[in-house]
């Protein structure tokens, strides 16, 4: 079943999602690419910080990529640390998941 994650809490800052994205994808541009595009919205700044949310088929495919490919660009970036900044992605079932065709 499809899953909205979001991603929200210390440490979550756009810049934060900038520099992690670099880290995996070799620039911001291609991030973009990969998630949809320039115009797709990926993170909402709001007074309390930085919301990130993605659409996945499941936690689990969420969860591979977060261990596979996430965590090492993060550790990279806020370090291993044990006070280092760790947000837990929060998920939601989606029922229904309209696209444009």
């Amino acid at each position: 079943m499809a899953v909205g994650m979001l991603l929200a809490g210390e440490g979550v800052t756009r810049e934060a999602y900038v520099q992690v994205a670099e880290k995996m994808f070799g620039n911001f541009r291609c991030a973009q690419i990969i998630s949809g595009g320039a115009d797709r919205p990926h993170g909402r700044e709001t007074p309390e910080g930085f919301y990130i949310y993605d659409v996945w088929e499941s936690r689990e495919q969420f969860l591979r990529f977060n261990e596979e490919h996430v965590g090492p660009a993060m550790r990279e970036i806020v370090g291993d640390a044990p006070d280092a900044p760790r947000p837990e992605p929060q998920f939601f079932d989606i029922e229904v998941l309209a696209s444009p065709a």
